[in-house]
């Protein structure tokens, strides 16, 4: 019997930071190709949803019924969902028949485009898979580096390399930094993140990094502390009285405002906008910046 694909891509995605784990879900993104479509499809939908707690399972070069009956077999175990692209017809049939013996929930991402364009050209696609990324391989595995590197440097791990950052979030506890790192690293980009605490000082590595790496988040001290108290709404909340308390939220923001000034960057209001909007705003200020100053 023919295995499973190695799954060469997995990251659990939450948003906002901290989501309970009892909601956790499994997506599979399927393709007889690199995926990269499903997954730049499923990661702009995601950031429209709050309290999101998922795996995404990334499955390129899916090539048989076998391989197809193995991940949906373990996608029913963890009752999971499969999102997919496939140009083979045959396959996309495969993939029709187990979503029903499995009873596992599918979406063929272009297969309604598909159909709509032969109807408009009167042709039918050549069912070539991966043809766009043939042209697009470099940009394509700079995005593979990119989210490795979010991976590995999220909430103030990899401080040994963290100088390869081209953008450092700063931010409080549960001020969306690690979804929006997440994005940004979909588009290409090496970012890091790292939490803000009162009373703990910044590692030297930090310091000193050039200061035009750096963004602030800030966030309305209300908002910030309904976020914490939905992340803890079923725990026993006995030893978080000062982080889940107003006031010293309000003195956790004033910290970072004035760690932001210190360093001289920019500050961007994450309060009722999508991560979406943020991950844009941001772009546009790096883009500011390389206009400044060019290499």
């Amino acid at each position: 019997m023919t295995p499973m694909p190695k799954i060469y891509h997995e990251i659990v995605y939450i948003y906002p930071e901290g989501t309970i784990e009892a909601s956790h879900r499994h997506i599979y993104i399927l393709s007889d190709g690199t995926a990269a479509t499903c997954e730049s499809v499923l990661i702009s939908c995601l950031c429209q949803f709050q309290g999101v707690s998922v795996t995404i399972h990334k499955i390129p070069d899916v090539s048989s019924k076998q391989q197809l009956s193995a991940i949906f077999k373990e996608a029913s175990f963890n009752e999971g969902m499969v999102i997919y692209t496939f140009v083979n017809p045959e396959l996309t049939d495969t993939i029709y028949n187990e979503s029903i013996t499995y009873a596992v929930p599918s979406i063929d991402i272009l297969g309604q485009i598909f159909t709509r364009l032969e109807e408009l050209l009167k042709l039918s696609p050549m069912g070539i898979p991966g043809l766009l990324r043939k042209s697009l391989d470099n940009e394509y595995f700079r995005r593979i580096a990119a989210i490795d590197f979010g991976v590995k440097h999220d909430d103030g791990l990899g401080l040994d390399s963290i100088q390869d950052a081209e953008i450092i979030i700063f931010g409080v506890s549960r001020s969306s930094k690690t979804p929006i790192s997440i994005y940004l690293s979909y588009r290409g980009l090496r970012v890091a993140n790292y939490p803000l605490i009162m009373g703990i000082p910044l590692p030297k590595e930090i310091i000193r990094l050039p200061r035009e790496k750096f963004i602030g988040l800030i966030i309305a001290p209300s908002r910030l502390l309904k976020i914490r108290e939905n992340r803890f709404k079923d725990s026993d909340t006995s030893s978080l009285e000062k982080y889940l308390n107003l006031h010293e939220i309000e003195f956790e923001l004033q910290y970072a405002k004035k760690i932001y000034n210190s360093f001289g960057c920019p500050i961007v209001d994450v309060t009722l906008k999508s991560i979406e909007e943020v991950a844009t705003e941001i772009m546009n200020l790096q883009r500011e910046r390389s206009k400044k100053n060019p290499l």
